[in-house]
């Protein structure tokens, strides 16, 4: 019973950690996360029209730079409340 508790602790504690290695890992700089990617080989309507294809299939989102303010903020509101949230948890659990 302990050990199937430790378990899903652990998955949570593995994911806060991959928020971490997201904050370390991305360029500290202000790029944009969201791209509208409008094909050149035909016009837009085109396209639209053959592959039934409405606006929201021409955005595309990826992880992308971050300020240095932003990640101190994401550090100190959400890593850090949840690595102590978990350090009590499995301590005392």
């Amino acid at each position: 019973c302990v050990f199937i508790f430790m378990m899903s602790v652990l998955s949570d504690f593995r994911s806060t950690m991959d928020m971490g290695y997201i904050l370390w890992y991305v360029p500290t700089e202000s790029q944009p996360w969201i791209e509208y990617k409008v094909p050149n080989w035909a016009p837009k309507e085109k396209v639209k029209e053959v592959f039934d294809k409405g606006e929201g299939d021409f955005i595309s989102f990826r992880i992308a730079g971050m300020p240095l303010h932003w990640k101190l903020i994401n550090f100190i509101i959400i890593i850090c409340p949840k690595v102590f949230i978990w350090k009590k948890t499995a301590k005392y659990g």
